[in-house]
């Protein structure tokens, strides 16, 4: 260009990158005299480009959680076709399916997994590890599971999926992983199990005796809708007979170990006779879930002095335990605030008798009863559950203070306790 005397020339360099690195590019531009090469001057302009913060994810997909299993590595879909997955088992088994989230950005990213429950016959449980790991299906199947991926890191989880019936059944689930910092960056995959129902056998009822099992006293049958094919039942006495028994409790018989093999769950109850050490009162029969004590699904069908038979679908530690002296008439909650609602008197009766409860100030004035029946709750046999609203026989609520309560079942002072009231 020319440019006249005192005159000047103008111009501009713009520099752009498409990549999306830390980037610093260098960049001379020379001036130079066409009359004398020796006239020159030269200037240098430095550009350093940062790198935008990307959140990308990726979800793979797989049926064992080995690396080479994986499908989905670098392939970001919202209906999936190659994050898929499939299985097939029988009725009676599961299917597991194995999920890694991969943090692809170039920050921290904070992920949100979230999943589709089961339905009908069919439960889906999430787990946040490949093995053991915490259950999180409420929120995988709610709000969703949040958890944060360093750069370059995964998070990796499981999925279970059952099948209670015997039908043949396919149960399609899609998983979604997304970035709750940009939601753009989304992924999803797919599993898809069919559940092959298991052949259906004429099974008859199966009894084991006392004989059988070689212990007096205990005896299993299992019921022809229990199972579909023969089990193989053992008893034995269980090698820890030193588990403590639940508050208020004691133990009324041995801790038996009552086991079976295919299987040690059953569709319906199997009926279980164990024997008694001594009679007891408030009588329950408990198992072991591998940490404590519980009652959750057995139901006692009837019981004497020295056994008890009962009905329960799994197997496992079993025991008979009876209410110690102190639990065999409560009240709670004890203290007892009226304000707060009612409150709940139970009590043990050996047979079923005409019953009176009675509630009495310090003065040794009755200020409520109630009477039952025989045969009704308050006057059954076993354990009785009443309420007591906290008001006196005119409807005002007791005062604070303590109080005592006495059950009289037929004619006789049978137990009671101290109530304190405290209102707030």
């Amino acid at each position: 260009s020319s440019v006249a005397v005192g005159g000047t020339a103008e111009g501009r360099i713009v520099v752009t990158n498409s990549g999306n690195t830390l980037v610093t590019r260098e960049i001379t531009v020379t001036l130079v005299s066409t009359t004398d090469s020796t006239q020159k001057d030269v200037a240098k302009v430095t550009t350093t480009f940062v790198p935008l913060s990307t959140y990308n994810v990726d979800l793979l997909i797989g049926n064992a959680s080995g690396e080479s299993d994986y499908v989905g590595n670098g392939v970001t879909e919202t209906t999936p076709s190659t994050q898929v997955r499939t299985q097939s088992v029988n009725s009676n088994e599961s299917a597991t399916y194995y999920f890694k989230a991969e943090n692809e950005g170039n920050v921290v990213n904070y992920i949100k997994v979230t999943g589709e429950a089961g339905s009908g016959n069919v439960t889906v449980t999430y787990y946040n590890a490949n093995s053991a790991g915490t259950d999180i299906t409420t929120l995988a199947t709610g709000s969703g599971y949040l958890t944060s991926v360093a750069v370059g890191g995964t998070a990796e989880g499981r999925i279970v999926v059952t099948n209670s019936g015997n039908t043949l059944t396919t149960k399609e689930i899609t998983v979604t992983l997304v970035s709750t910092t940009d939601s753009t960056q989304k992924d999803v995959a797919k599993v898809t199990t069919t559940f092959v129902p298991l052949p259906s056998t004429a099974h008859a009822t199966q009894e084991f005796t006392e004989t059988d099992l070689g212990l007096p006293g205990v005896s299993v049958v299992v019921p022809a809708g229990a199972v579909t094919v023969d089990v193989t039942v053992t008893a034995s006495l269980a090698a820890d007979q030193g588990k403590t028994p639940p508050s208020g409790y004691k133990l009324g018989s041995k801790i038996y170990t009552i086991s079976a093999t295919p299987t040690t769950e059953f569709a319906e109850g199997v009926t279980i006779t164990l024997p008694l050490d001594s009679s007891q009162k408030n009588l329950k029969v408990y198992y072991w879930n591998g940490s404590e004590w519980s009652t959750t699904g057995i139901e006692i069908i009837s019981y004497t002095t020295t056994s008890v038979t009962f009905r329960t679908t799994h197997f496992t530690d079993f025991a008979v335990m009876g209410a110690t002296t102190t639990n065999l008439y409560r009240v709670g909650p004890n203290p007892y605030n009226p304000n707060s609602g009612s409150a709940r008197i139970w009590y043990w009766l050996d047979s079923a008798v005409s019953t009176n409860i009675y509630i009495i100030n310090m003065t040794g004035r009755a200020v409520w009863s109630r009477g039952y029946s025989s045969g009704v709750n308050g006057g059954q046999a076993v354990e009785n559950n009443i309420e007591f609203d906290g008001k006196d026989w005119n409807g005002n609520t007791l005062a604070n203070g303590l109080y005592l309560y006495k059950i009289v079942a037929g004619g006789k002072v049978l137990g009671g306790g101290k109530l304190a009231v405290i209102k707030r």
